[in-house]
Order: C-alpha cells, then sequence, then structure tokens
C-alpha cells in the first residue's frame, strides 16, 4: 500500500487538485482580466477620404489618422503630387549631384556588407566558444553533397550534351561564311569491241562563296550562339533545382532522425509507466482505466515513431536516388541558422537568375533567327563561270 501511495502523488500532482471554490475564483480573475484587456485601448481608426479633407494645392489621395490624435503632424498622408515632385527634382539633378549620390549608396552598401561579415564572424566564434559548429561547416557539408548530386545527375549528363550540341551548331553556322569546296574524278572507261568515243580522265573542282547575303548569315550565326546561352542557363538551372533538392532532402532527413530518436525515447517511458501502472493494477484494481490511458498514450507514441522512422527512410531513398551511394552525415552539434540578408540584395541578385537569363536569351535567338529567315527571302544572284567561261 506505501507503493501505490507513492505512485498516485506522481500520478496526480497537487497542482491539479484544485477544490470548488478554487476554481471559481480562477475563472473570475480570468473573465476580469480579459475584460481590462478588452477596455485598455478602444482608439478607432478613421479612413480620411481625399474629397473630405482640405485641400492646400495638393492632391491628396489617402489619409489614415487616430481617433484620438487627429492634428496634423501625426497624420499619415500619401500624396500622389509629392511623389511626382520628388521624381521631378531628382531628373533635374547635375551629373556631379548624381555622381555625388551614388557614391554615398556604394558607401552605404558597403558598410552594411562590412556589418553583415562581421556579425557573421561574431556568431561563428560565439558558436565555436559554446563547442558548436557553425554554419560555415554546414554549408561545407552541403557543397560535397551537391559535387557528388552534380557528378551522379542524369539530368545534368543531358543538359552537358545539348550545350555542346548547341557549340556545334554555332560552328557549323560559322562553316558558312568559308568558300565551299566540291572536288570530284572520273576515271577512263573500258568497254568490249571497238568505241569510236572513248571518255577520257575528268577531274572537277567546284568551289561556291558567298558575296552577299543581306545579313543571313550573320543573323543565323548570332541566334545560334543565343541558343548556345541558353543552353549554358538551362544548365545552370539545374544546377540550382539540384542544389535545392538536396539541402531538402538532408535536411529532411536529419529533422527525420532527430524526430525518431525523441519519440523513442518517449515510447521508453510510456513502456516504463505502463509497467509501473500494471504493478499497481495488481495491487489495487481501481487503478485500471489509468493503466488503459497509459496503454493508448504508449500505442500513439509508437504509431509517431514508426511514422517518423517512415519519413527517414523515403528521404534516405530520395538522397540515394541524388547522390548514389555516398552517405552524408551532419553532426550532432551543428547549428546552422538562417543568414540575415536584406530584401533589396535578394531582388538584385533575382534579376541575374539562370532561368531569367534563359528565357531572355531564347527570346533574343527567335528574334534573329526570324531576322534570318527574312533576309533568305529577298533576291539572290549567283554568278561563276566554267572552263570555257561560260
Amino acid at each position: 500500500m506505501k507503493l501505490t501511495k507513492i505512485k498516485n502523488n506522481l500520478l496526480k500532482p497537487r497542482a491539479l487538485m484544485l477544490n470548488a471554490s478554487m476554481r471559481v475564483l480562477l475563472c473570475a480573475s480570468i473573465a476580469s482580466s480579459f475584460t481590462l484587456l478588452a477596455q485598455a485601448n478602444t482608439q478607432d481608426i478613421v479612413l480620411i477620404a481625399a474629397e473630405d479633407e482640405p485641400r492646400h494645392g495638393k492632391t491628396s489621395s489617402w489619409s489614415l489618422s487616430s481617433a484620438s490624435e487627429k492634428t496634423k503632424d501625426t497624420e499619415i498622408r500619401g500624396t500622389f503630387g509629392e511623389y511626382r515632385l520628388i521624381a521631378e527634382q531628382a531628373q533635374n539633378l547635375s551629373p556631379s549631384k548624381k555622381a555625388v549620390d551614388k557614391e554615398e549608396i556604394k558607401t552605404a552598401a558597403s558598410s552594411k556588407a562590412a556589418a553583415y561579415v562581421s556579425r557573421q564572424k561574431q556568431v561563428s566564434r560565439q558558436d565555436r566558444e559554446r563547442g558548436e559548429m557553425s554554419s560555415s561547416a554546414f554549408k561545407t557539408i552541403l557543397a560535397g553533397a551537391l559535387k557528388q548530386a552534380i557528378a551522379h545527375s542524369p539530368s545534368l549528363k543531358q543538359n552537358s550534351a545539348e550545350l555542346g550540341a548547341a557549340n556545334a551548331d554555332v560552328r557549323e553556322a560559322e562553316g558558312q561564311r568559308w568558300p565551299q569546296i566540291d572536288v570530284s574524278a572520273n576515271s577512263r572507261s573500258r568497254s568490249l569491241g571497238r568505241s569510236t568515243n572513248p571518255a577520257a580522265q575528268s577531274v572537277n573542282v567546284n568551289m561556291t562563296t558567298t558575296v552577299y547575303d543581306w545579313g543571313r548569315t550573320d543573323k543565323l550565326i548570332d541566334s545560334r550562339k543565343e541558343l548556345g546561352v541558353a543552353a549554358t542557363q538551362k544548365y545552370m538551372v539545374t544546377v540550382e533545382t539540384l542544389a535545392q533538392d538536396v539541402a531538402i532532402t538532408i535536411l529532411e532527413k536529419e529533422k527525420a532522425s532527430r524526430a525518431t530518436a525523441i519519440n523513442q525515447q518517449y515510447a521508453e517511458r510510456m513502456k516504463q509507466l505502463v509497467d509501473m501502472l500494471g504493478d499497481i493494477v495488481a495491487a489495487d484494481s481501481g487503478r485500471a482505466s489509468e493503466l488503459v490511458q497509459a496503454r493508448a498514450r504508449l500505442l500513439e507514441a509508437e504509431s509517431g515513431r514508426d511514422a517518423w522512422q517512415a519519413r527517414e527512410r523515403d528521404a534516405e531513398i530520395k538522397l540515394r536516388r541524388l547522390i548514389g551511394k555516398n552517405n552524408v552525415k551532419i553532426p550532432q552539434n551543428i547549428n546552422f541558422t538562417l543568414p540575415d540578408i536584406e530584401l533589396n540584395q535578394l531582388l538584385s541578385v533575382a534579376q541575374n537568375h539562370p532561368a531569367l537569363l534563359q528565357a531572355e536569351a531564347e527570346a533574343k535567338a527567335s528574334k534573329l533567327q526570324a531576322e534570318s529567315l527574312r533576309a533568305a527571302e529577298k533576291t539572290t544572284n549567283k554568278l561563276g563561270s566554267d572552263e570555257i567561261n561560260r
């Protein structure tokens, strides 16, 4: 019975053993706190239309102010006329002033970049002091996995072959500028009986060159070059997609592995609890309901563990398909965080994305191909002479 009393204290904490009066008092205090929070700030936001606001020589588009603070200094206004005035002032700046502004912008950008580098170094130093691996180590692991994926990917091999074919097409188009020479030869024929007109031996050389073709060959070469650029950017798009897939798969596998370990520990604790409750129920049959609940929690923990194991196995199969039989392990003490990158920097980098560059190159190639076809439709004249100047 002493054992039963100890287990009872463990399973039912004192914090949950409240009487009815304490529960009523707790509910009343929570209700009063919600009432005070609801009445703490009753300021209304008023939208003032442009037609209702007094105009002072400006065309205001919208105005937002608080009901308790309607002074002119605290109002937030958006005025298209002010924006247009700022744009006109920027256009009227002198070249020297524009150069000074550009230098100031470059200086500010360089200072922000230096501050970002210093922050990253400080974070890495703090991670080393705590005995953790920094984000640079994690990037090294991902870079190694990407190299293995590049060497193993069939899609990249296909894109590489397409890039080689595009370069060969460029060389073929450039070869059309050179003279085309055809050489043929005829030997003396043999016949039975007498022949009144025996055929003599002959060698024929025919050379054809283009004098002027209205720019058709040049446009064709430029079009093939743009197709080569598009093939290169397509290769880079495949590399970026592959890098994204590899990184996501590695993170998913590591996440599933750690979640599996946590769920395994939880299942082991629930198994111990079920065993303890089994001993208690053997002495006190009135605790059988708690044993049933504990067994349900145990089954739930085992189900969660099996689900995470299945996800880990799926991620492992996908990673095997991406990088082959090579194994990628992430240390337990690694600390990886998202870098602090500004939105303007992301937008500037997005302008040079391989997918956009590929689309631009394909559009230029199509335009040049159309110009080449239009040049081929123009009138052409063939000039030449044979051995008797015909």
